[in-house]
């Protein structure tokens, strides 16, 4: 017996329908990974698949909060946050290592660089979790009666 999960759902909109498409059937627990020939190493095309689902989700997605009334910019602040985030993480590890070369003690220096890196990490995996609530309570949101500062609404 196949349990479908996501049959029974009201689509209120393009982008809640896409997105549900797409999580229901890349992460149905009944279907491939079931398989005794599933080899989950071998994923050649998952790349591939990743970017042709990631750029007309991106798109509706900026759509979704031009229809709520806000920037589709808002869409790419988690991924602006995660760059920002390995930038700081390799120049952290490029001062300390700089720092080590130059100490008498260079074992001192590891507790501070693990106890900054480890609280940094920490602070960035809230801001992401806070981003993830922020951006699914936008883009449930209703659309805006009328015409907003983006245009007319979609019909």
């Amino acid at each position: 017996m196949t349990i479908d999960a996501c049959s029974n759902w009201d689509y209120r909109s393009n982008y809640s329908w896409g997105f549900r498409s797409l999580f229901c059937r890349t992460r149905n627990p009944w279907g491939r990974a079931r398989r005794r020939n599933h080899r989950p190493g071998v994923q050649v095309l998952t790349p591939i698949f990743q970017l042709a689902v990631a750029i007309p989700m991106l798109a509706a997605g900026w759509r979704r909060l031009h229809d709520t009334g806000r920037p589709g910019w808002y869409l790419l602040l988690p991924a602006a946050l995660s760059i920002v985030t390995m930038i700081m993480l390799f120049s952290g590890i490029a001062v300390f290592s700089v720092l080590e070369q130059g100490a008498d003690d260079p074992e001192a220096l590891r507790g501070p660089a693990a106890l900054l890196g480890i609280t940094g990490l920490m602070v960035v995996a809230v801001l992401q979790l806070i981003l993830l609530v922020l951006m699914i309570w936008w883009l449930s949101r209703p659309s805006q009666e009328g015409t907003n500062e983006y245009g007319p609404p979609v019909v």
